[in-house]
């Protein structure tokens, strides 16, 4: 945030002030909105490869507790087919985690992205840039107070890494119930950290539901951050 005399200027929006010295339009929604998108998480795409590596090896983990919750063995035509997917997903998420895409071997916006951490961070620094606005704070108190915030705290790293590996070792859960072919369905089983009434809730009340279904659009765990359910496979009548 710069600041020249009578006016301030913010990622390149000017915002006046009137002859009180007050600003005019400081919490407007569009000036934040502006803001928060002009923040620059490109540098972000470098922890694709790790991110990705990390999530792999959680699939690979999900995928063998899967094959053993079902007593099927590893047999290399299971395996094999199921690290295949494995890989592929999780190439896909760790650059959907960054707001990217895979397009040959260049990395792209994507715009279709879900549970993206560049979004929940512009979310979590929406406070500090209104209240900077509002105040006039200088680019150093800025900056300052956004480095302090929950944004970029180990907290939320935490609980990053919490939830995107949750969601890994469920999805290769889903790949060893998939290859097996002894999978008809799953139950969603509320876990036993589980506390008040959430989404979580009403997918646990639907009771088994086909392999493939999404819990009445819910997806499968984690439904939200920290979010310590999972699933239990239901196997097919012979």
């Amino acid at each position: 945030m710069l600041v020249h005399g009578g006016s301030t200027k913010v990622a390149g929006v000017e915002l006046r002030k009137d002859d009180d010295g007050a600003t005019i339009d400081a919490g407007s929604a569009d000036v934040v909105d502006e803001i928060l998108r002009a923040l620059d998480f490109t540098d972000w795409a470098h922890i694709v490869p790790d991110v990705e590596a990390i999530l792999v090896d959680v699939l690979h983990a999900g995928h063998d507790a899967g094959l053993a919750q079902i007593g099927v063995p590893q047999l290399p035509e299971i395996t094999g087919q199921a690290n295949v997917e494995a890989i592929a997903w999780a190439h896909q998420r760790a650059a959907e985690m960054v707001g990217m895409k895979w397009d040959g071997n260049q990395l792209l916006p994507n715009p279709d992205a879900r549970w993206v951490i560049t979004d929940s961070t512009r979310a979590s620094l929406r406070g500090d840039v209104v209240q900077a606005l509002e105040e006039g704070w200088s680019n150093a108190r800025l900056a300052q107070e956004i480095g302090d915030s929950y944004a970029f705290s180990a907290d939320r790293a935490d609980t990053i890494a919490r939830t995107e590996t949750a969601r890994a070792d469920v999805e290769g859960n889903l790949e060893a119930y998939r290859a097996s072919g002894e999978v008809a369905g799953k139950r969603w089983l509320l876990g036993s950290e589980h506390d008040g009434f959430d989404e979580c809730d009403t997918a646990a009340a639907m009771g088994v539901v086909p392999l493939d279904d999404d819990f009445g659009g819910i997806g499968d765990p984690p439904a939200h951050p920290r979010c310590v359910c999972d699933i239990v496979p239901v196997l097919a009548e012979n």
